[in-house]
């Protein structure tokens, strides 16, 4: 069950999102399987609300901590390509993403485009969703 600290959290997630209480119920309960935050019973599902809720607030463009990002501080799409390609590749990143860069045609990601970073960025997603990263 969580915390006050931990509900506090979701519903200033909800709050900055702007969503109804009808959709909040619907996020939690396909977040989490509950009808309130108060249901919430384990941190899996905690975890999976607030991660959801982030995902609404990043896919309508408001940063997920109601504060903008300063902009020297943000990653260019290179850098956050090269960074999930880290995390979701593991340490042999390199040989698999040149691999994948080959099939693309592109020697390099430096010589991606915007387009291309984006293709990679599925493909990384495609690789984390099947469950085939570091092999």
């Amino acid at each position: 069950m969580p915390g006050k600290t931990e509900l506090a959290r979701i519903h200033v997630l909800k709050k900055e999102a702007g969503i109804t209480d009808e959709e909040y119920r619907s996020l939690l309960n396909g977040a989490a399987g509950v009808g309130s935050a108060a249901e919430i019973e384990s941190p899996d599902q905690y975890y999976k609300v607030i991660k959801t809720l982030e995902k609404y607030l990043i896919s309508t463009g408001k940063p997920p901590t109601g504060k903008p990002v300063p902009a020297a501080k943000r990653k260019t799409l290179f850098e956050v390509v090269q960074d999930r390609a880290k995390h979701i590749l593991g340490p042999g990143c390199q040989n698999r993403m040149a691999g994948y860069l080959r099939k693309m045609g592109k020697n390099d990601l430096y010589d991606c485009s915007d387009r291309e970073l984006r293709r990679v960025m599925g493909f990384l997603s495609t690789v984390e969703r099947q469950g085939k990263a570091g092999r």
